[in-house]
């Protein structure tokens, strides 16, 4: 009763395939998990619009009396005054904004304000290879007017290198 196991070739070749088929599945799905990594300037570009938005030092609107800033509801005032251009500095070169308010009917409210439009439109106009980028998008907020609010959409443009 002492008999050693004995593996058929037949059986270990099955096994072999086996093994083989269930490592190249396991490669498939790990490589389509991982197709789908969003590109890290397009978050650093959310992060910068939501200090322009969502920041005191950005367009936020803050009431020194309550201490309180009110997300989306812009203070125009602030555009190019040296503390929001402190707060939109990412520490990347070669990123420039343009921000421009319309009113609901299109009528531009504030000419463009551009943190440099030299290099802004020099990007923009090199969109087209993959080393540059321009991410545009709009977003509805208030306008604080005095004492009352207006409606309005904020026009935010990112042109910036994309490192590859």
């Amino acid at each position: 009763m002492n008999r050693k196991a004995v593996i058929d070739l037949t059986e270990l070749f099955v096994l072999v395939v086996l093994l083989a088929g269930i490592a190249a599945f396991v490669v498939y799905l790990m490589s389509s998990l991982v197709q789908d990594v969003p590109q890290i300037q397009l978050l650093e570009n959310e992060l910068l619009i939501s200090r322009i938005l969502y920041s005191p030092t950005g367009l936020a609107y803050f009431n020194a009396a309550t201490s309180r800033t009110y997300p989306t509801i812009i203070d125009p005032s602030k555009l190019g005054t040296e503390n929001f251009n402190k707060s939109m500095n990412m520490g990347r070169s070669g990123v420039e904004l343009k921000i421009t308010l319309y009113s609901f009917d299109g009528a531009v409210l504030l000419p463009a304000y551009y943190t440099n439009e030299a290099n802004f439109n020099e990007i923009k106009a090199l969109a087209w290879s993959d080393r540059y980028d321009v991410d545009e998008r709009t977003y509805y907020v208030l306008i604080k007017d005095g004492k009352n609010m207006r409606p309005a959409s904020l026009g935010i443009s990112v042109a910036y290198a994309t490192g590859e």
